[in-house]
């Protein structure tokens, strides 16, 4: 455990150092990626909705996945960076991998270093690269019969557990955890955000009363 814990912190560290921002993109990613976010894809309700009878989380939301066994499987991320308000720790983790052979951008969300999502950014540039990955979709998710004409919807799991698909000129694949201790914990996180915000607030203006 302390092991990874040095891990961890080496890892903070150097991705904190100016050099490893290369690029516009990659801070967007990290950027988009806050707790209002992942709780408005909890609460999200898409036109589109089909139920699965697959588990998500034995997939990309294995219960069991910590913040640290990622880290140990792919190393040293493009990014890493650590939100942490209530005593709730917010990490977001980028890397840049093959997906189903594609070049992709994998960004990794954990509460309290539990897995909270993961989102696949899979570049696209050709109809038979698209084909691929919904086809992968199909046969995972859907037994085999993609939603045709439809760019964007989510899959979900007996559990609550989601899966949102959207096609642009990218395709994203968002995996979110549906896990009572997580959703309990940003909740928590919000609430101390906007009572704090709120207070300071009320202060300002009460400083401004007097004066």
């Amino acid at each position: 455990m302390l092991l990874n814990r040095l891990t961890y912190l080496s890892y903070l560290l150097l991705s904190k150092k100016p050099f490893n921002w290369k690029t516009k993109r990659n801070s967007t990613f990290l950027n988009e990626e806050t707790l209002p976010t992942l709780k408005s894809r909890l609460k999200f309700n898409s036109a589109f909705e089909v139920k699965t009878t697959v588990r998500l989380e034995t997939s990309h939301l294995d219960a069991a996945i910590t913040l640290f066994d990622i880290l140990n499987q792919y190393k040293k991320p493009s990014l890493l960076r650590r939100y942490k308000t209530a005593g709730i720790k917010h990490d977001r983790i980028l890397y840049k991998r093959m997906v189903l052979g594609l070049k992709s951008n994998v960004l990794y969300n954990f509460i309290n270093e539990q897995m909270a999502s993961v989102t696949f950014h899979i570049s696209i540039n050709d109809p038979q690269q698209l084909s691929l990955v919904n086809r992968h979709i199909a046969k995972n998710y859907l037994d085999g019969k993609f939603p045709k004409g439809n760019s964007q919807f989510t899959i979900t799991d007996c559990k609550g557990n989601k899966l949102m698909y959207e096609s642009g000129n990218d395709v994203k694949l968002i995996y979110i955890n549906n896990n009572p201790e997580i959703n309990q914990n940003i909740n928590a996180a919000l609430y101390h955000d906007r009572y704090s915000n709120e207070k300071y607030i009320d202060s300002t203006k009460f400083q401004l009363s007097l004066l």
